[in-house]
């Protein structure tokens, strides 16, 4: 964020930087309706969501760039005991799913030198 907020005024949106992918990391993204990998929508309710699909972005190749005068906010923190009551199941749940999931990507991208 640091960084970002350094960055000098420009004319207009621009790609200021690239960032390597990391896990785990759920980044906001801007991308064209068509060749992104599509949402797994096996995925349910809570966690490993946007990290999946952030992952297979990267297996496939795709770069993650920052733009210069783009941002999203998030208001508020999530706090402890604030989850609803089936938030640990589904997070174990998503946990397992995930892991197959890094594995079918070895199988979708077998050229791929990436992993997650």
């Amino acid at each position: 964020f640091g960084r970002w907020r350094e960055l000098p005024p420009g004319p207009g949106l621009r790609v200021a930087y690239e960032v390597p992918w990391r896990d785990p990391w759920e980044p906001f993204y801007v991308a064209p309706a068509r060749g992104v990998p599509p949402f797994d929508e096996r995925f349910l309710q809570y966690g490993f969501n946007r990290i999946s699909q952030a992952c297979e972005l990267h297996v496939a190749g795709f770069r993650f760039a920052v733009l210069d005068g783009a941002f999203v906010t998030h208001s508020g923190f999530k706090e402890p005991g604030g989850f609803h009551q089936g938030r640990e199941a589904e997070l174990g749940s998503n946990r397992r799913l995930f892991r197959r999931f890094r594995q079918e990507l070895r199988l979708r991208y077998p050229g791929s030198p990436r992993r997650c």
